[in-house]
């Protein structure tokens, strides 16, 4: 059974993958490394709900380049959310989220990164031990996760002022989810 269900999840992941990139969403030279083998440690990691939650959010991050708000049903795929919910910057991207917000700062284990898009690339990319793959995806999730509470607890008013661009992009996520 679990050769058959890993057959139709590669097929259906290369559908997926091929139209994005007929759309140009991704850059074709950083898709070869994307979709690997997980390793044994992984398929069997000890992770607990919320971190396998990050680990999703973590992958369609690093196919998208996008705020995976999907990932907890709350918005879509936009390019950046404006204002940021949790600074109340004029905007927040991926890089902003993860790298710059002042309210994620605790999330960044010390590191000597340069620019917030350099801890974005460090954030994406594939990660050499357990441990480092786990800081990863644990960094990406805990600064969306944080950004999508901070939208939730808005009151309506709140919402008016501010907006998600790219959640009206229905015709995207429905591309990108295959639907």
């Amino acid at each position: 059974m679990r050769p058959a269900i890993q057959a139709s999840e590669r097929q259906w992941f290369c559908q997926q993958l091929a139209r994005l990139n007929e759309d140009g969403a991704i850059p074709y030279a950083e898709l070869l490394p994307l979709w690997q083998p997980f390793r044994a440690s992984l398929r069997w990691a000890p992770w607990g709900k919320t971190q396998w939650r990050f680990f999703r959010a973590w992958c369609v991050a690093r196919i998208t380049t996008r705020v995976p708000l999907a990932v907890w049903g709350h918005g879509g795929l936009p390019l950046e959310l404006n204002p940021c919910p949790l600074c109340s910057a004029r905007s927040a991207d991926l890089a902003h989220l993860v790298g710059e917000c002042a309210s994620t700062t605790k999330y960044r284990e010390e590191g000597s990164w340069a620019s917030s898009s350099e801890v974005l690339k460090w954030c994406l990319e594939g990660a050499g031990d357990m441990a480092d793959l786990r800081a990863r995806v644990r960094l990406l999730g805990l600064s969306v996760s944080a950004a999508v509470a901070a939208m939730s607890s808005r009151t309506p008013t709140d919402q008016e002022s501010g907006s998600v661009q790219g959640v009206s992009d229905a015709a995207f996520l429905r591309q990108w989810l295959g639907e």
